[in-house]
């Protein structure tokens, strides 16, 4: 029995879960959401967050690999995340703990997920790159429907995966965090975004 499509699904869903881990927009807005809303709440933000994935992932697996191609889409990506996760700083920064706020916030959380997932092109040179390395070393063709179909769902349930971990956990011990940091939870989480879109400046610097 041909079983090479579950593997292309967790081959996916690991190599989604662990390009996750880096810190953005998206992970923020969960951790805010979590913080001061309900986990219904976080989880459809982070449901609305990892359908990019498949987009770019759909897209990654038609392209026609070319260096030059995806250096463009890297180099005017940096021009999308550094603004937003500037914008976003700036809101939370500025924005007063309010540690009651625990109402549902239902209507648009998969909209706005989905917005903030889609704002990240990286994406898409990262499953192109992912993909071709994949091909070239023999470890997965995706030469059948059915394994492009696996590999793609799996892309979104490896995000999907980190996003509910981060949603968990900062549910689990919000009290601690609300102990520990007290009334500074959103300027620190605004500060995450300001050094993040610095290290982005400083990297574009480098090979300026």
């Amino acid at each position: 029995m041909d079983v090479s499509f579950l593997f292309a699904f967790l081959l996916a869903s690991l190599i989604s879960f662990v390009g996750s881990l880096q810190p953005g927009p998206l992970n923020m807005s969960v951790i805010y959401t979590s913080f001061h809303h309900s986990k219904k709440s976080a989880i459809l933000l982070a449901l609305g967050g990892v359908l990019p994935e498949i987009i770019y992932s759909s897209i990654a697996l038609w392209i026609n690999v070319h260096t030059t191609l995806i250096k463009k889409i890297e180099d005017y990506s940096f021009y999308v995340i550094i603004p937003l996760l500037v914008i976003i700083g700036i809101y939370l920064f500025q924005k007063k703990t309010n540690s009651t706020e625990v109402k549902d916030v239902l209507q648009g959380e998969i909209r706005k997920g989905f917005f903030l997932g889609m704002l990240n092109p990286l994406l898409l040179p990262f499953w192109t790159i992912w993909i071709q390395q994949l091909k070239q070393k023999n470890i997965l063709d995706l030469n059948s429907n059915l394994d492009q179909i696996a590999f793609v769902v799996g892309t979104a349930s490896g995000a999907f995966l980190l996003l509910l971990l981060v949603a968990v956990l900062t549910i689990k011990y919000r009290n601690l965090i609300e102990k520990f940091l007290k009334d500074r939870v959103n300027k620190i989480l605004g500060a995450i975004c300001f050094i993040l879109a610095l290290i982005e400046v400083i990297r574009i610097a480098a090979f300026v």
